[in-house]
């Protein structure tokens, strides 16, 4: 116990004085899990304004008070010391009080996101809490943004717009609901990845669609978007809103081709690292005050707008494909304050029915095999970011259970959502093949050898019958392959990879690989025999073939 007093506008030691101001705890924050947290602390100095911080209970110490207060003074390292023993039997001593006192606790909750309190689940968006009846005082922690205030019936109003709406609007405002709940997936032990990839040419309205649907964060000191970043933003910008920012959207606008290469390069390669950290799939790190380097993943829910798509398989995969090829007419009245409010009456919906929820999200996914808008989607980690989204797009339905909305309804909804799933799964695969189209499935020997074994080439195997060689692909000549370079060099060009190879650069890998049978230094075809009417071919020893093909 320390033998400090509060008296005079300081704090004193018998008849020294520690510090030259009053310090109070004025309150108590607790965390969901029912544990101190924070403390709301009043420091009084004559002749200024009273200063009132809430200090994390880590923080408890005259070192962060002085950071806010730079007037505040110790008399020396012994006094620093007691004044931080001093605060925290303030802390224990104010606990005791509201304890006899009958005071309910107050809960710190997050900036935003689902939180559980208990059994109770509740949600904060911009500093607004969402909830029913809570048994509790909850307290928010001071937050960077503001979303606009939710009237009723707003998502009725947005859910009536996506009936007929295209699809790319309508898979952008499932991940909008999907994102106000995404960490409460997590935690419900759904593993999935994905961002919002809105892909396009310039002028057809990805970057209106992305600020209408999910621009409605604002910053409270001008009013504008608050997460809205352009490709002249910096990485660590976005990386700490990425980080910063639980369950809320996030927009990086306008990924464009319009520059030149050096430019275009780097635009590229920004998309495909923001893919991986927005996924989570590579860690980020950011300098402490102390220099220490701290490692962050992403809170957020993303949405890139590009013209480009993705040029790497697994940064594919990570993505819900959304592909804008015609100009998107929205109407006005389909906005970022509509948005705003549909997600908070959504949010109200979902606290209050957080078991029913996760059970139709587990069947959600472990049916997912039922859904026909799924039957063409190849990869596992696309169809769990598919059905997720699903799930979050009847959750946004199930919401409009309070305002008796017609089964009808439901059902055209959901129908409409299948119709825009199986568009971001053709364009997915299509993304998929064009990639898979420039990854080579092996060397020129096995192309080459797998071709022969597949009877892709159309080959004489009764050397007496040679002269028939101009009306076939090549002949088995002596236990070996021939093949005549009209049917050799445009065969392999078609193969996943070799699409750019020319003829020089072909025969060079032949030559290269030790495959072919030679006659001459320069010739890389050979006769069979000596009648010029019989076509030169590339002779190719069968065994070489097979001990140097490789299948990468």
């Amino acid at each position: 116990m320390t033998n400090l007093r509060v008296e005079d506008g300081a704090i004193f030691e018998d008849d020294r004085q520690v510090c030259n101001a009053e310090i109070a705890i004025e309150n108590v924050y607790f965390s969901t899990n029912m544990r101190p947290a924070a403390a709301r602390v009043v420091v009084r100095m004559s002749g200024m304004d009273d200063g009132a911080f809430v200090l994390d209970l880590e923080h408890l110490t005259f070192s962060a008070l002085r950071q806010r207060m730079p007037l505040l003074r110790c008399g020396g390292p012994k006094d620093r010391q007691l004044l931080d023993a001093f605060l925290v039997e303030e802390l224990q001593k104010k606990i005791t009080y509201d304890a006899k006192n009958g005071r309910k606790p107050v809960i710190l909750l997050e900036p935003s996101g689902i939180q559980q309190v208990g059994e109770h689940y509740t949600a904060v968006v911009g500093g607004q809490v969402i909830a029913d009846e809570l048994d509790y005082e909850v307290a928010v922690k001071q937050d960077r943004w503001k979303v606009p205030e939710p009237q009723p019936n707003m998502l009725l109003e947005f859910m009536e717009f996506m009936k007929n709406a295209p699809g790319p609007v309508v898979l952008t405002a499932a991940f909008v609901g999907r994102c106000m709940v995404r960490s409460f997936i997590l935690e419900s032990g759904i593993d999935f990845q994905g961002l919002l990839y809105v892909s396009g040419p310039q002028g057809v309205g990805k970057t209106t669609l992305a600020k209408k649907l999910a621009g409605f964060v604002k910053n409270p000191e001008t009013n504008r978007e608050a997460l809205f970043f352009d490709s002249s933003s910096t990485v660590a910008a976005i990386r700490d809103a990425m980080a910063s920012t639980r369950d809320l959207p996030i927009i990086i606008d306008d990924l464009c081709l319009s520059a030149g290469k050096n430019v275009q390069k780097k635009r590229i390669e920004l998309g495909a690292q923001i893919v991986r950290e927005a996924s989570n799939a590579a860690c980020f790190t950011k300098k402490s005050r102390d220099g220490s380097a701290i490692e962050l993943s992403c809170n957020a829910g993303v949405i890139v707008t590009a013209e480009f798509v993705l040029h790497n398989q697994s940064d594919i995969t990570r993505c819900i494909a959304v592909k804008v090829s015609d100009p998107l007419q929205l109407p006005d009245g389909l906005n970022a304050q509509l948005a705003a409010g549909a997600m908070c009456n959504f949010l109200y919906a979902f606290v209050t029915h957080v078991p029913e929820a996760v059970k139709r999200l587990r069947e959600m996914v472990a049916e997912g095999n039922a859904v026909s808008a799924l039957e063409e989607c190849e990869e596992q980690r696309v169809r769990t970011n598919l059905l997720v989204l699903r799930w979050a797009f009847h959750e946004l339905i199930e919401a409009l259970a309070v305002l008796h909305y017609t089964r009808r309804f439901a059902d055209e909804l959901k129908q409409r959502f299948d119709e825009a799933l199986a568009e971001s799964v053709e364009e997915t695969q299509c993304a998929l093949e064009a990639v898979r189209s420039n990854i080579q499935e092996g060397n020129l020997a096995y192309i080459i050898l797998r071709g022969h074994q597949n009877n892709d080439f159309h080959v004489l195997k009764n050397e007496d019958k040679i002269g028939k060689l101009k009306q076939r692909s090549g002949i088995i000549w002596k236990g070996d392959l021939c093949l005549r370079p009209s049917a050799l060099i445009p065969y392999i060009q078609r193969q996943n990879g070799y699409h750019d190879w020319s003829r020089n650069k072909i025969v060079s890998e032949l030559r290269k690989l030790g495959i072919l049978c030679i006659q001459g230094e320069d010739a890389a075809t050979v006769r069979l025999t000596k009648d010029k009417d019989v076509p030169r071919v590339y002779h190719f020893n069968m065994e070489m073939l097979e001990e140097m093909a490789e299948y990468y």
